[in-house]
């Protein structure tokens, strides 16, 4: 999928299931408007896009992982972020902009990396009665990951490096 110049151009990504697909869907971004939509282990299938600022996932998989290269990435995940029930993921590198839609009981995961990385959890004080699990994997590099500002179950592995992790 190619967005063109323009700036502003959305990827929405759509899935007719009602229910809960089992598996998972990763994003990696690439550059600043760039990357791919992976679907299972991306044997399975894939997106390629550029030219895209925001993507929107409004998608039911069960599974939805965020893979960051090797950049000093600042990622911040927020949950309800948005005023239409979607979480939103941001990095300030590559510029992805994810916004997509929670599974009840799925799992977030976020893989920041090699690099020194810096991943922030947040909540608004308006929440859901819908819940999910995050998995924070700092991977290589000192990172520093912090959960504390949210009420969700979160893991959080620093990987090689000297990290620092806040609950």
């Amino acid at each position: 999928f190619d967005g063109g110049t323009s700036t502003g151009d959305e990827l929405r990504v759509t899935s007719e299931s009602p229910t809960i697909i089992r598996g998972e869907l990763s994003f990696v971004p690439t550059s600043v408007t760039a990357g791919e939509i992976r679907r299972g282990n991306g044997s399975n299938g894939k997106i390629k896009y550029r030219g895209v600022e925001t993507l929107n996932d409004q998608t039911s998989w069960e599974t939805k992982s965020f893979r960051f290269g090797a950049e000093n990435n600042s990622v911040t995940l927020d949950h309800l972020a948005t005023n239409d029930g979607l979480s939103r993921l941001t990095e300030t590198v590559t510029g992805a902009d994810f916004r997509f839609r929670d599974v009840s009981g799925g799992i977030v995961n976020i893989f920041a990396g090699a690099g020194n990385d810096r991943v922030n959890m947040v909540q608004p004080v308006a929440s859901s009665s819908r819940r999910f699990e995050a998995q924070v994997f700092g991977e290589e590099g000192n990172d520093t990951l912090t959960a504390s500002g949210t009420n969700r179950s979160v893991g959080l592995s620093g990987g090689a490096g000297d990290d620092s992790l806040t609950g």
